[in-house]
This record gives C-alpha cells, sequence and structure tokens, in this order.
C-alpha cells in the first residue's frame, strides 16, 4: 500500500513554519522531520506479505531460548516455593493445634473441676448412689471418651425419654428371667463409650454372657438399672435428665477439641513428611542450578537484549501493519505528528512564562500562560509562531493590567458604594427634617395667621376646638421628595469613576415613626488609558425612624441592579482589544441607634451606633473580540460597625441644617478569589482577593431652606475616606409636603 507523500509534505511544511522564534529547537524540529520521513519508509515495508509473521517467528525463538536457559531456575524456585508452602502450612497447623489444646483444656476444667453440669450433676449423683459405684464412675479428663455420636446416644439414655422412659426401665427391672438382658447390655454399652461404666466391670458382664451364666448377670444387670425402690440408672437419670442438654454442650467442647486436635496433627504430620521429600529434590536442583549458573548468566546477557529488540520491533511492527491497511489509523497517526507541533508549542509557552529573564510577576505569568494555551486562535497562533518571547512577554504584561483593572473594578465596587453613600445624604436630609420639633410649633402659627380675620362667639370650648381642628390642616406629615446627585470615587492606582442620576421618594410621619420609600437611577462612568467601563443603575428602598423617649432607631434597606458595560484596550496591540457586558446586583441593609441630647435654642445632638451589611455579586461574562476573556462571577459580603454624632439646627421658620462626623470599621468581609481565562484556554487566571478590613472617616452634612409653606429645597454633601480611598457625593432635591 502507498502513503499519499502529499499529505505528508502538509506536515512537514507545518512543522518548518515554526522559526527561531517557536520556541522549540531547530534540532528538534529536524527531528520531527525525520521521524515522518522514517514513518513512511516503515509503513511501505509493513505492507509487504509475511512482514509480521518473520517478526513474530524470531521473537518467539529468543523466548523459548530463553526460556531453556531459566529452566533450572525456575525448578528451584518452584521447589523452594512448595517447601515453604508446606512450612507455614505445618505452622498454622501447630498454632491451631495449640488453640485446640487450650480450648480442650478449658473444657475440661469447667466440667470436671469447677462449676460444671458434668461435675456438679452427673459425677455427685453417681458418688453418692453406693448401688452405682462399682459399675459406673465419675466422668474426668483421663476416663472420658468417646464421638459426639457416642455422647449424643449417651445422653439420650440419661434424658430419660422414649426408649429410656421410667416406665420402661422399671419394666427392665423387673425382667427377673434375663429375657431383656440384651436391651441392659445395649445400654451399658451406649453409657461405657463415653466412658461413665467402668471398663473393668463392663467387661465382667459381657463375659457372664458369654458364658450363658443368666441368672447372675441378670441379678447384676437389675441392680445396676434399680431394681430396688427405683435406684440405680433409674435414680440417676431422675436427678440428671434436666441438665443433661448441659451436660451434653459441656462434653462436646471438649469431644470438638479432641477432633481438631487430631486434624491438625494429621495436617502437621502430612506437611512434614512433605517437606522431608522435597529436600533432595530442591538440594538436586540447586546443584544443577550452580553448575549451569554462570553459562545461564552470560547467556541471558545475550538474549536480553535480542529479546527487547524482538518485542520493540514486532510492537512497531503490528502497529505500522493497521496503519498501512487502515486510512483511519494513518490518519490517526500523522494527527499524532501535529501533536507533536502543538507540543512544540505549549513547551514554548510555558518556557516564556517560567522565563525569570522576562521578570514576569506571579499574575503577569499566569496571564501569559493563560494567553499562550488558546487553541483555534489566530492571534495566538502568530505569537507563537512569529512574535518574539520578548515581545510576548510585553502584550501579556499589557494585558494582565487592563485584567488586573476589570478585577479591582469588582472587588471595589466603587459605583455602588458611591450610590449608597448618596442615597444615605438623601434619606439623612429627609429624617432630619420630619424629626424637626418645631414643627407643631409652625402648623399652630400658620393656623392662627390663616384665623385672625374670622369672628367667634366667645366661648373657650368652642374656640379651643377650632383652633385644634384648623391646625390639623397645616401639620403636614405626607412628603413628596426628588434628589438630583452626583458622586466621585478616587481610590488610589485607579481610574476615578463619576456617577450622576436622581432619586424620587415619599414619607409619612406619624406619632412615632417615620416611614419612607424611594426609587431612582444613577448613571456611572470610569475611564482610563486601558479600561472605560459605564453602568445604568436602578434602585428602590425603604427607611424607617421610631422614636422611643429621647431615644431613635433608624433603619434602611435598598436594592438594586446594574447594567454594565467595559472596553479594555491593549495599547501594545489593538487586536487584543475587547468589551463586554454584565450584570450587577446589590444589597445593603442598616441599622442605627442614637441618643437626642437637647443643648439649647433648638440644638441637638445625638451620638448614634450602627451596623451595615452590605451584598454585591457580579454575575460571570463572557467578553467579544479577537481574543476574549471569560470572567465568572463574583460575590463581596461586608459587615461594618459605625459609629458617629449628629449636630442638628433647627430654625423657627422650618429650616435647619446638620452635620455626623463618624468612623467605620469593617467587621468581616468575604470575597472569593477573582476567576477568569481566555475563551478556548487550559489554563485558568485567578486574582487573589484581599480581605483587608478596612477602617473609614466618614461625614454627612445638609441643610434645608423653606421656599413656600408647602415646598421645600434642600443640599446635602457626604465623604468616606481613608488613606487610598476616598467617595464624595452630593444631593440637591425639592420636597412637597401635603
Amino acid at each position: 500500500m502507498k502513503i499519499s507523500m502529499i499529505a505528508s509534505a502538509t506536515i512537514i511544511g507545518a512543522m518548518i513554519t515554526i522559526n527561531a522564534y517557536g520556541g522549540s529547537s531547530l534540532d528538534e524540529i529536524n527531528n520531527a522531520q525525520k521521524e515522518k520521513s522514517d514513518l513512511i519508509k516503515k509503513l511501505e515495508e509493513a505492507s509487504k506479505d509475511g512482514y509480521l509473521e518473520k517478526l513474530k517467528q524470531e521473537k518467539e525463538k529468543i523466548e523459548k531460548e530463553k526460556d531453556q536457559i531459566l529452566k533450572p531456575q525456575k525448578e528451584v524456585e518452584k521447589l523452594k516455593e512448595q517447601a515453604q508452602q508446606a512450612k507455614t502450612a505445618a505452622e498454622i497447623a501447630k498454632e491451631q493445634r495449640k488453640a485446640a489444646e487450650e480450648a480442650k483444656k478449658q473444657a475440661e476444667t469447667k466440667a470436671f473441676e469447677k462449676d460444671g453440669k458434668t461435675k456438679t450433676i452427673l459425677n455427685k449423683t453417681i458418688e453418692e448412689q453406693v448401688e452405682l459405684y462399682g459399675a459406673l464412675q465419675e466422668l474426668n479428663y483421663k476416663n472420658f471418651k468417646g464421638s459426639k455420636k457416642d455422647l449424643r446416644e449417651a445422653i439420650d439414655i440419661l434424658k430419660g425419654d422414649g426408649d429410656y422412659a421410667y416406665d420402661k426401665f422399671e419394666k427392665l427391672a423387673k425382667d427377673k428371667e434375663g429375657i431383656n438382658n440384651d436391651q441392659k447390655i445395649d445400654i451399658l454399652e451406649k453409657l461405657h463409650k463415653i466412658g461413665l461404666v467402668v471398663e473393668a466391670k463392663f467387661n465382667e458382664l459381657k463375659l457372664e454372657k458369654e458364658k450363658d451364666k443368666k441368672k447372675e448377670l441378670t441379678e447384676e444387670l437389675n441392680g445396676i438399672i434399680g431394681n430396688n425402690n427405683g435406684e440405680g440408672l433409674i435414680k440417676l437419670i431422675g436427678h440428671v435428665r434436666d441438665e443433661a442438654d448441659n451436660i451434653k454442650k459441656e462434653l462436646e467442647k471438649i469431644i470438638t477439641a479432641r477432633d481438631k486436635i487430631q486434624e491438625e496433627t494429621n495436617k502437621i504430620t502430612k506437611q512434614e513428611k512433605l517437606i522431608e521429600e522435597l529436600k533432595p529434590k530442591l538440594n538436586k536442583a540447586q546443584q544443577e542450578l550452580e553448575q549451569a549458573k554462570k553459562e545461564a548468566e552470560k547467556a541471558l546477557q545475550d538474549l536480553e537484549p535480542k529479546l527487547e529488540q524482538a518485542e520493540k520491533e514486532l510492537k512497531q511492527a503490528q502497529e505500522l501493519a493497521k496503519l498501512a491497511k487502515d486510512p483511519e489509523a494513518r490518519k490517526k497517526a500523522l494527527a499524532e505528528l501535529d501533536e507533536k507541533l502543538e507540543k512544540a508549542k505549549k513547551d514554548r509557552a510555558e518556557a516564556i512564562s517560567s522565563d525569570k529573564n522576562l521578570e514576569l510577576n506571579k499574575d503577569e505569568a499566569q496571564t501569559t500562560s493563560s494567553l499562550l494555551s488558546v487553541v483555534n486562535n489566530k492571534e495566538v497562533e502568530n505569537l507563537l509562531l512569529n512574535v518574539k518571547a520578548k515581545d510576548i512577554a510585553t502584550l501579556a504584561k499589557n494585558i494582565n493590567s487592563t485584567l488586573e483593572e476589570v478585577s479591582k473594578e469588582f472587588k471595589d465596587n466603587k459605583t455602588v458604594d458611591t450610590l449608597l453613600s448618596s442615597v444615605g445624604s438623601a434619606i439623612n436630609s429627609r429624617l432630619a427634617k420630619l424629626s424637626n420639633p418645631l414643627n407643631d410649633d409652625l402648623a399652630l402659627a400658620y393656623a392662627i395667621k390663616n384665623l385672625s380675620d374670622n369672628k367667634f362667639a366667645d366661648n373657650a370650648d368652642t374656640l379651643s376646638s377650632v383652633v385644634k381642628e384648623y391646625t390639623n390642616r397645616f401639620n403636614y406629615d405626607s412628603n413628596l421628595w426628588g434628589n438630583i446627585m452626583g458622586g466621585k470615587a478616587k481610590l488610589k492606582s485607579q481610574a476615578n469613576t463619576n456617577t450622576y442620576g436622581f432619586m424620587l421618594g415619599y414619607d409619612k410621619a406619624f406619632d412615632n415613626m417615620i416611614i419612607g420609600g424611594y426609587a431612582g437611577y444613577t448613571n456611572a462612568k470610569s475611564s482610563s488609558n486601558t479600561l472605560t467601563t459605564k453602568s445604568d443603575n436602578y434602585h428602590f428602598g425603604a427607611y424607617t425612624r421610631m422614636y422611643i423617649d429621647q431615644n431613635e432607631i433608624d433603619a434602611k434597606v435598598s436594592y438594586g441592579k446594574g447594567k454594565n458595560k467595559l472596553d479594555r484596550k491593549v495599547t501594545t496591540n489593538p487586536d487584543f482589544d475587547a468589551n463586554g457586558k454584565y450584570n450587577t446586583k446589590f444589597f445593603d441593609a442598616s441599622i442605627d441607634y442614637g441618643h437626642i441630647f437637647d443643648t439649647n435654642n433648638n440644638s441637638f445632638m445625638k451620638p448614634m451606633i450602627g451596623l451595615e451589611y452590605s451584598h454585591v455579586s457580579t454575575k460571570g461574562f463572557k467578553e467579544t473580540g479577537k481574543v476574549p476573556v471569560s470572567f465568572k462571577g463574583t460575590t463581596v459580603k461586608t459587615l461594618s460597625a459605625k459609629a458617629a454624632v449628629e449636630f442638628r439646627k433647627y430654625i423657627a421658620n422650618g429650616n435647619f441644617l446638620y452635620i455626623t462626623p463618624g468612623i467605620q470599621k469593617e467587621l468581616r468581609k468575604s470575597m472569593k478569589d477573582t476567576e477568569l481565562a481566555f475563551v478556548n484556554s487550559t489554563e485558568n487566571i485567578k486574582y487573589a482577593s484581599k480581605k483587608d478590613k478596612h477602617t473609614f472617616f466618614t461625614l454627612k452634612t445638609g441643610a434645608e431652606m423653606k421656599l413656600t409653606d408647602n415646598l421645600s429645597t434642600n443640599i446635602n454633601f457626604g465623604v468616606k475616606a481613608k488613606s487610598e480611598s476616598k467617595y464624595y457625593n452630593g444631593t440637591v432635591g425639592l420636597s412637597y409636603k401635603f
């Protein structure tokens, strides 16, 4: 079979494309070319008939020679293994026998010496029955014998059931003619098998039977059975029958242990015999091995390389034969050569990422690795094949700088912080307005002014009720308000973020409470040479203040969603610019407690403490561009404690001003590392999150001036700052009361 030279030349040409900047050395490229050329020649050879069969025969011939050389050694190893197995089996059997002997000893001690039923019931009864003492004996470890079958038959007698019931024994005892002597002898024989009948006595009885001394035999047997008012065996069975099963269990343990001892002894004998039989065979085999050892070692040294080479050639030949006959397999082999090209690219990418001379820090190195690991991308392919390592490093540093800037945008949440500061200033102004202690006085003044031209009857109660009712008309407790707001966030090493927007709200004052809500829109923009971000933020919330004597408790909650756009610019190569869209959600809740001190002349001071929790999440997204990046979502959770002192000054005509200096300390901050990767890259990028907890100085101040009886304007300003971060906000608004 012929191989397409055109396909081969195509791959070789692609491999030559790797120039001096490709990262792989010229030697590696030449080696790859030679490997391809050799493959083509071998495929031609493998397509010939008999190619594989010849190599198989050569390999089998060498293997037979090796087996013949190793035969004495294998024989010795086999005999050694058999001997070792026999030795191990014997040792195990000895351990088992030892355990069985211990079990037997414990069972005998229990049954014959301690509190076992054999001793306390059976042996004691035999000892007490004088008429049995010459025929039956106490069981002990010397005279107890028999198998489990023998024990079972003897215990059946002692149970006194069935054929051995009391009435049947009584019938036997009354047999004066000796008609049932055989049955009596059978009973004694069963008891004799376990050692319960004295050996000499049993032999004497058998002898009398053989000599046909029927009369003497009958008298003796009847005496043993119990012909004298239920004595003998009849009495013994009466005492023992209830514990017969327990006696059986005790004695069975002894028999089991004896059987185990005999079984293991047989095993030991068998294995020791096998070891003795193997010794001369092993000695002979070792002698033969020693004689052939030197020659075998040399022969093996000569054969091993030949065998390895034969195996290698056969394996290669099998693969080549498969390639030669299978177009798909041939295609796969050529694809493997393409993989070598990809490996050369990967090696170069790793070399650039880890090259200390390029002075890449950790983040720049991982960005370089992720960038150069992108597959199926023309721009990245061009980098690997045509661009110097130094220029790639410069580009990667530039890209990393833009990605770090995006990561900081996610972590710092400048837009949300500035937005929430503006919302806080607007709400604080509303709460200060509605907490004016002069509101009731103003309502009364407006009522008197409007009643001055009217005349009333001289009735104090009537006049009082009219004034009270009329005053309620001017006690405005519902308000519509709106604010235009703006803000700026200034963070070190980051572009400033500018925000502007508006808020619309409604609130209502009750006797001991203020309740209000708002909705708003905020536009934000941040721009640097490398990154521009824009966002449209829609948010709403609610607020309340409760009065308890001189105490004020405030609660605020806000929720919003931001639609964001970003444009990343890589100044060294515009082909790597990218842009993206992503969404942000935020939630903020706070509670504050303060105590009012009336200083003088409608001035108040309120020391206050509080807690604030914020939750900002950014959804993952993919950029668009020639070499885009995929960002995973991030979440930042912060719990802060606040302490401040609010100073409020109210003026009789409804105007007021306030200022609130304070501090805000982050108690707990939770955020994951920012994870991202170039699209179609096998390597990820991770920027570690700094979870440092910061302390901020805060300042909120503002004032309100009345324009008409129902319309007022207000202006507010706020600052939240630490050494490297500053957030400014300002609002201007109108409120209408009714």
